[in-house]
């Protein structure tokens, strides 16, 4: 259903509204294993809420299609050995290819959502420097952990060290 995108997000498959012929909500699966699946959906969705992990839902052609997962029965299980060598022993079995398809979730969420680092061309400050005005620091450009950073640097000319000395939380 979900997996951990690297400790920043999640990601986890959209599920339908209704029971489709061949899904684990099918009608052959009865409606005490549907309630059990929706529980458990509902039970992840609220712990990943409670904690404030962000999480995208994906519709499941989106991540198929993305990473090339075949439409053959084994195809998550081959692609996902394919994506994730390393963990290929996890679903080795033909019964684990939920456990291939949540790491490709995964994957696919670590791939398109993973926030990059926010660079700022040295100098691109209101005092025109190309320096830190505080360490004296002189990169080629400055990495900001986010858009609120680099906008600090902006109107002060702080670098990102130098900006989580001046405002780091005291209270702690």
């Amino acid at each position: 259903m979900c997996c951990r995108a690297w400790g920043r997000s999640a990601s986890t498959q959209e599920k339908s509204k209704r029971p489709s012929v061949g899904s684990i909500c099918s009608h052959a699966t009865g409606v005490s294993s549907v309630f059990a699946f929706g529980q458990a959906y509902g039970a992840m969705l609220g712990v990943l809420a409670a904690t404030g992990i962000p999480f995208t839902k994906v519709p499941p052609a989106r991540w198929k299609c993305t990473l090339g997962v075949p439409a053959a029965k084994d195809g998550a299980r081959a692609r996902a050995s394919e994506l994730l060598p390393e963990s290929a022993p996890l679903w080795r079995l033909v019964k684990h290819d939920g456990r291939a398809e949540a790491a490709l979730i995964g994957l696919y969420g670590y791939r398109v959502f993973q926030p990059l680092p926010y660079v700022q061309p040295a100098g691109h400050n209101k005092f025109g420097l190309n320096h830190c005005p505080f360490c004296r620091a002189a990169p080629a450009q400055f990495v900001f952990r986010d858009a609120g950073s680099a906008r600090e640097y902006e109107i002060s000319g702080l670098c990102q060290d130098c900006q989580d000395r001046v405002f780091e939380d005291k209270s702690k």
